[in-house]
């Protein structure tokens, strides 16, 4: 009897000493500054974003894919067609051998806390699937950038039979989008083709892109990925995390560090903007430039004046999106357009694409 009592309190002591040491590891590794000694699952995980890597571009949208985003403002599903255009949960049928818009540009574009259906791109959809013009919304599908508009529309735009492209451009950070961007590959006239990034985003698995096929699933997906002591563990036992962990530190210099001069990053900008007018005139298709700044109380002035003039100086006229959008037009600390705002796009892009531009009736407008 004496023994086994004996034995019960060495066995409390052993399991009081285990977990006391586990929470002062867990406590210990808590405080260390984040991947310069461990990976952990703040570090390599994410929310779920509507994105993904493709053979040519940093980043463009899944395929056949509902990503889900809640924020303060909003909460809403990104519903990604077979072809990873974003569409309505209940679209116009309209037959995929129809002419069609194509809108190119950023989260602006994707439609950023809005369902679908009350987006520019969505409402225009609606509208023109109505006269058997079929609307594809390629925010984020053609990247974020004007040079990966341009490498976009080079090697999808053609089987899309566009009557007209829509790029919408956001003065406040578009600039700085392309001065991180890597130009891998262009063609004969100089316009890029294929491109890479010093950013770093998640991907719709919640896994950083650039580092996704050396993420352990247990990482983003197991309650013990939550454990710093655990993953300190498996820091030393994974040899997917010791290269990671020597990946991310190569890298880190560079992450989200503009790599061209100002004159080098405008230059880019309007060789870009040329080659998306390239291929809407080998296409004879309407081509608009729209321009959007932050909202009035946020806007950089001096970004926004270099975007009306790189449309300029690539050879269109800019569509200045900035004076109909009111302020009540966008999120409160967002500054992305809220229904009101894409309401207020929808009618200044509906004007700019009249019928005849695109061989319809007038009552297209």
């Amino acid at each position: 009897m004496i023994v086994r009592r004996a034995w019960v309190a060495n066995a409390i002591l052993l399991a009081s000493a285990v977990i006391v040491t586990t929470v002062a590891i867990e406590f210990v590794f808590r405080r260390l500054p984040g991947e310069r000694f461990i990976l952990t699952r703040s570090t390599l995980c994410s929310p779920e974003y509507p994105a993904q890597r493709s053979d040519y571009l940093p980043f463009t949208t899944p395929r056949s894919a509902t990503v889900h985003a809640k924020r303060a403002e909003f909460s809403v599903d990104y519903i990604f067609d077979h072809n990873g255009y974003r569409t309505s949960a209940q679209p116009v049928p309209v037959p995929e051998t129809a002419d069609s818009i194509i809108f190119v540009g950023d989260s602006f574009t994707l439609g950023w806390g809005v369902d679908y259906d009350r987006t520019f791109p969505g409402i225009l959809a609606r509208e023109f699937g109505e006269k058997n013009i079929r609307v594809y919304n390629a925010g984020y599908k053609a990247g974020y950038s004007p040079d990966s508009y341009a490498a976009f529309l080079a090697a999808e735009g053609e089987a899309l039979r566009p009557r007209a492209v829509v790029t919408t451009i956001y003065s406040g950070n578009d600039f700085e989008d392309i001065a991180m961007n890597i130009w891998r590959t262009v063609d004969a006239n100089g316009y890029p083709t294929s491109l890479d990034t010093t950013r770093v985003y998640p991907d719709f698995t919640g896994r950083m892109m650039r580092y996704r096929s050396l993420t352990p699933d247990y990482a983003c997906n197991s309650p013990l990925g939550r454990s710093y002591t655990f993953m300190g563990m498996m820091n030393l036992l994974d040899p997917r995390l010791r290269a990671l962990r020597k990946k991310m530190a190569e890298a880190k210099p560079k992450n989200g560090q503009p790599l061209i001069s100002e004159d080098e990053t405008y230059s880019r900008f309007v060789t870009s903007l040329r080659g998306i007018g390239a291929f809407c005139r080998q296409q004879e298709a309407l081509c608009l430039f729209a321009v959007i700044d932050a909202p009035p109380k946020q806007r950089p002035w001096k970004y926004y004046r270099l975007a009306l003039q790189s449309v300029r100086d690539a050879g269109f006229d800019p569509i200045e999106l900035g004076v109909v959008v009111p302020q009540k037009g966008y999120f409160p600390g967002d500054g992305h357009f809220n229904p009101v705002g894409h309401e207020a796009v929808a009618r200044r892009l509906r004007g700019a694409l009249d019928g005849a531009a695109l061989g319809l009736n007038n009552e297209t407008n």
